[in-house]
């Protein structure tokens, strides 16, 4: 008699915990539809883009996001960035954005041509030994610790 009546309660108990966890479970589920917000389908890149990169099919992905947290400006497909290059890096997650790509025909939006070397330096303040720019020697030269006779 002591079994049964133990294996009774056993059982009382397992269904009651079923039925408050399928109750709770309901209520949660219902409050977290309630107070969602409709989406929006926005382009996010799938992985790291770095500058000079085209955009291709299976850079971007869509995802569907909350409509408050889309920035303005954003793409909604895939055929208004394919083939544009970046002109600063994109991190995998981050939307893809009209000020990060270059405009539609600009191939990859960087300047061809020989590269500069930096700003051009005066003739006058080129260094008199050797001719080069002061960057180059490190000039003005350095002062001697002391610069007076003890």
């Amino acid at each position: 008699m002591n079994r049964s009546r133990l294996l009774f309660i056993g059982f009382v108990a397992l269904a009651l915990g079923a039925f408050v966890s399928f109750v709770v479970y309901k209520n949660v589920l219902q409050r977290s539809t309630a107070n969602s917000e409709p989406g929006s389908d926005v382009i996010v890149a799938a992985g790291d883009l770095q500058v000079g990169a085209k955009v291709q099919d299976g850079d971007v992905r869509m995802v569907k996001v909350p409509v408050s947290v889309v920035p303005p400006n954003s793409f909604r497909s895939k055929s208004q960035i394919i083939g544009r290059g970046v002109i600063l890096p994109i991190q995998r997650g981050e939307f893809i954005l009209p000020s990060k790509l270059a405009a539609e025909n600009a191939g990859s939006g960087l300047p061809s041509g020989p590269k500069t070397r930096g700003p051009p330096v005066h003739p006058a303040r080129r260094s008199p030994t050797t001719g080069g720019s002061q960057a180059d020697e490190g000039w003005p030269p350095a002062r001697p610790a002391h610069s007076w006779p003890r």
